[in-house]
Protein backbone atom coordinates (compact mmCIF):
# COMPACT_ATOMS: atom_id res chain seq x y z
CA UNK A 1 0.00 0.00 0.00
CA UNK A 2 1.49 3.32 -1.16
CA UNK A 3 -0.80 5.06 1.60
CA UNK A 4 0.85 8.22 3.87
CA UNK A 5 -0.46 10.80 6.18
CA UNK A 6 0.87 13.93 7.03
CA UNK A 7 0.16 14.84 10.24
CA UNK A 8 1.30 18.55 10.39
CA UNK A 9 -0.96 19.44 7.41
CA UNK A 10 -3.54 17.38 7.81
CA UNK A 11 -3.34 15.58 4.39
CA UNK A 12 -4.09 11.83 4.08
CA UNK A 13 -2.53 10.53 0.78
CA UNK A 14 -4.68 7.68 -0.38
CA UNK A 15 -2.50 5.96 -3.67
CA UNK A 16 -3.02 2.59 -5.37
CA UNK A 17 -6.00 0.23 -5.20
CA UNK A 18 -8.47 0.22 -2.94
CA UNK A 19 -9.32 -2.45 -1.25
CA UNK A 20 -9.47 -3.50 2.97
CA UNK A 21 -5.63 -2.13 3.84
CA UNK A 22 -6.66 1.26 2.33
CA UNK A 23 -9.94 1.47 4.28
CA UNK A 24 -8.29 0.54 7.61
CA UNK A 25 -5.78 2.95 6.91
CA UNK A 26 -7.88 5.65 6.51
CA UNK A 27 -10.12 4.92 8.97
CA UNK A 28 -7.03 5.12 11.93
CA UNK A 29 -5.68 8.06 9.99
CA UNK A 30 -9.38 9.72 9.93
CA UNK A 31 -9.92 9.28 14.06
CA UNK A 32 -5.96 10.91 14.45
CA UNK A 33 -6.96 13.72 12.46
CA UNK A 34 -10.20 14.32 14.00
CA UNK A 35 -9.16 14.02 17.34
CA UNK A 36 -6.70 16.65 17.21
CA UNK A 37 -8.69 19.52 15.83
CA UNK A 38 -11.42 20.59 14.12
CA UNK A 39 -10.10 21.60 11.12
CA UNK A 40 -10.68 20.38 8.00
CA UNK A 41 -9.16 17.29 6.70
CA UNK A 42 -7.35 16.90 3.15
CA UNK A 43 -6.75 14.07 1.00
CA UNK A 44 -4.62 13.49 -1.77
CA UNK A 45 -5.93 10.97 -4.00
CA UNK A 46 -4.80 9.14 -6.93
CA UNK A 47 -6.26 5.36 -7.59
CA UNK A 48 -7.18 3.86 -10.28
CA UNK A 49 -9.98 2.13 -8.46
CA UNK A 50 -10.55 -1.12 -6.54
CA UNK A 51 -12.95 -2.77 -4.45
CA UNK A 52 -16.28 -0.93 -4.20
CA UNK A 53 -17.51 -2.13 -0.79
CA UNK A 54 -14.54 -0.64 0.29
CA UNK A 55 -14.53 2.94 -1.83
CA UNK A 56 -18.26 2.98 -0.40
CA UNK A 57 -16.90 2.28 3.24
CA UNK A 58 -14.33 5.28 2.78
CA UNK A 59 -17.30 6.85 1.39
CA UNK A 60 -20.01 6.62 4.23
CA UNK A 61 -16.94 7.20 6.80
CA UNK A 62 -16.41 10.40 4.95
CA UNK A 63 -19.94 11.12 5.04
CA UNK A 64 -20.55 10.33 8.22
CA UNK A 65 -17.91 12.98 9.95
CA UNK A 66 -18.81 16.30 11.61
CA UNK A 67 -15.59 17.29 9.84
CA UNK A 68 -15.26 18.65 6.55
CA UNK A 69 -13.00 16.85 4.16
CA UNK A 70 -11.20 18.58 0.89
CA UNK A 71 -9.65 17.03 -1.79
CA UNK A 72 -7.04 17.20 -4.37
CA UNK A 73 -6.84 14.63 -7.56
CA UNK A 74 -3.27 14.01 -8.78
CA UNK A 75 -3.53 11.45 -11.61
CA UNK A 76 -5.75 8.90 -11.74
CA UNK A 77 -9.54 8.92 -9.80
CA UNK A 78 -10.75 5.81 -11.69
CA UNK A 79 -13.84 3.36 -11.39
CA UNK A 80 -14.43 3.22 -7.29
CA UNK A 81 -12.25 5.78 -6.65
CA UNK A 82 -15.53 8.13 -7.75
CA UNK A 83 -16.90 7.39 -4.56
CA UNK A 84 -14.26 8.96 -2.57
CA UNK A 85 -14.14 12.52 -4.73
CA UNK A 86 -17.67 12.96 -4.83
CA UNK A 87 -18.87 12.76 -0.97
CA UNK A 88 -15.55 15.36 0.10
CA UNK A 89 -16.78 19.20 0.66
CA UNK A 90 -14.19 21.21 -1.30
CA UNK A 91 -13.33 18.77 -4.45
CA UNK A 92 -10.67 19.95 -6.71
CA UNK A 93 -8.38 18.14 -9.47
CA UNK A 94 -5.50 19.01 -11.36
CA UNK A 95 -5.76 19.66 -14.69
CA UNK A 96 -3.63 16.63 -15.76
CA UNK A 97 -5.88 14.46 -13.80
CA UNK A 98 -7.91 11.39 -15.44
CA UNK A 99 -11.47 10.37 -14.73
CA UNK A 100 -12.98 7.05 -15.50
CA UNK A 101 -16.64 5.57 -14.42
CA UNK A 102 -17.67 1.87 -15.61
CA UNK A 103 -20.46 -0.59 -15.09
CA UNK A 104 -19.11 -2.41 -11.77
CA UNK A 105 -17.73 -5.96 -12.87
CA UNK A 106 -16.31 -8.80 -10.42
CA UNK A 107 -14.08 -11.97 -11.33
CA UNK A 108 -16.36 -14.66 -11.00
CA UNK A 109 -13.88 -17.66 -9.65
CA UNK A 110 -16.74 -20.18 -9.70
CA UNK A 111 -18.61 -21.14 -12.72
CA UNK A 112 -21.78 -22.85 -11.08
CA UNK A 113 -24.34 -21.26 -11.54
CA UNK A 114 -25.69 -20.20 -8.54
CA UNK A 115 -22.49 -18.39 -7.93
CA UNK A 116 -22.82 -16.26 -10.94
CA UNK A 117 -26.09 -15.52 -10.22
CA UNK A 118 -24.99 -13.75 -6.96
CA UNK A 119 -22.24 -12.16 -8.56
CA UNK A 120 -23.91 -10.85 -11.06
CA UNK A 121 -26.66 -9.35 -8.15
CA UNK A 122 -23.85 -7.57 -6.26
CA UNK A 123 -22.39 -6.19 -9.43
CA UNK A 124 -25.60 -4.79 -9.92
CA UNK A 125 -26.45 -3.76 -6.36
CA UNK A 126 -23.04 -1.97 -5.84
CA UNK A 127 -23.86 -0.27 -9.77
CA UNK A 128 -26.63 0.95 -7.81
CA UNK A 129 -25.08 2.14 -4.91
CA UNK A 130 -22.31 3.96 -6.84
CA UNK A 131 -24.45 5.80 -9.22
CA UNK A 132 -26.93 6.70 -6.57
CA UNK A 133 -24.26 7.88 -4.92
CA UNK A 134 -22.61 9.91 -7.86
CA UNK A 135 -26.22 11.25 -8.78
CA UNK A 136 -26.05 12.71 -5.22
CA UNK A 137 -22.81 14.54 -5.34
CA UNK A 138 -22.97 15.83 -9.47
CA UNK A 139 -26.06 17.59 -11.33
CA UNK A 140 -26.54 14.03 -13.26
CA UNK A 141 -29.03 11.67 -12.74
CA UNK A 142 -29.03 7.96 -11.98
CA UNK A 143 -30.15 7.00 -14.57
CA UNK A 144 -27.29 9.12 -16.83
CA UNK A 145 -24.27 7.43 -14.58
CA UNK A 146 -26.28 4.02 -15.50
CA UNK A 147 -26.96 4.67 -19.49
CA UNK A 148 -23.82 6.04 -20.10
CA UNK A 149 -21.45 3.57 -18.78
CA UNK A 150 -23.38 0.92 -20.18
CA UNK A 151 -20.89 -1.94 -21.15
CA UNK A 152 -17.82 0.94 -21.82
CA UNK A 153 -15.32 2.94 -20.05
CA UNK A 154 -16.01 6.32 -19.67
CA UNK A 155 -13.42 8.30 -19.58
CA UNK A 156 -13.78 12.19 -17.93
CA UNK A 157 -11.99 14.81 -18.08
CA UNK A 158 -10.88 17.81 -15.41
CA UNK A 159 -13.20 19.98 -17.58
CA UNK A 160 -15.61 17.82 -18.19
CA UNK A 161 -16.49 16.76 -14.38
CA UNK A 162 -16.04 20.77 -13.36
CA UNK A 163 -19.33 20.98 -15.94
CA UNK A 164 -21.32 17.92 -14.57
CA UNK A 165 -20.37 19.56 -10.78
CA UNK A 166 -18.58 16.26 -9.73
CA UNK A 167 -15.68 18.77 -8.98
CA UNK A 168 -16.00 22.22 -7.62
CA UNK A 169 -12.50 23.41 -9.17
CA UNK A 170 -9.65 22.78 -11.31
CA UNK A 171 -5.98 23.46 -9.86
Amino acid sequence: MLCKVNSVNRVIILCGDINEEMYSFFELQACKLEATSDAPIKISLNSQGGNPGDALAIAGRIKSSNHEYHINVFGACQSAALAIIAVCTIRRASRYALFMHHETSYTIKSETTSKHETHLKVERLHEKVFNTLLADHSDRTELWWTDVCRKKDVWITPAQCLKIKLIDEII
